[in-house]
């Protein structure tokens, strides 16, 4: 159960990290963030930005589903080994 552990700590971090490219992204295309209507914002970025603010989105919407799978997990008592797999095929 530790890499489910491990895989869950990995994939919550990862919108994290994306926010800080996201920022720098932002702040190079645009010159500055407007905290008032950042999603109105987040619609001028073009190229990398719009890649960058996408992948967060998307990276926060698979923490929610990865969190609840590993929370199945624990309460059915699975497959350690096979949870792990697939918690690194995810991952992956």
């Amino acid at each position: 159960m530790n890499t489910v552990l491990w895989s869950l700590l990995i994939v919550a971090v990862m919108p994290i990290l994306l926010a800080f490219v996201g920022a720098y992204l932002r702040q190079s295309q645009l010159g500055s963030f407007d905290n008032n209507n950042p999603r109105e914002q987040a619609k001028e970025l073009t190229g990398a930005g719009s890649r960058a603010y996408a992948a967060q989105q998307n990276a926060w919407e698979a923490l929610a589903v990865f969190t609840a799978a590993v929370v199945a997990v624990y309460v059915t008592l699975a497959d350690p080994d096979m949870a792990g797999t697939l918690a690194m095929a995810f991952v992956g």
